[in-house]
């Protein structure tokens, strides 16, 4: 099923990029990654992803912020 929304979440790039986090071996090294780009254009699904790293960086700083993440995706399950 797609999803879509206005928020980074609500898309599915985005939701494939969070199970791919999830599911790797070296998570600080793909957060990493994911914010990387070489070029000045960023392409759609380049830009879902980074919006995605963003915003997850900032759960992490963010305890109250971190406590939705993580409600949120046990509860997509």
């Amino acid at each position: 099923m797609a999803a879509w929304g206005t928020k980074t979440f609500e898309e599915d790039t985005a939701n494939d990029w969070i199970q791919e986090l999830i599911d790797s071996d070296e998570p600080r090294e793909f957060l990493v990654d994911s914010l990387s780009t070489d070029s000045g254009y960023v392409e759609a699904d380049q830009g879902s992803t980074i919006l995605a790293a963003g915003e997850t960086l900032i759960a992490l700083l963010d305890e109250h912020a971190l406590v939705f993440l993580v409600s949120w995706l046990t509860g997509r399950g």
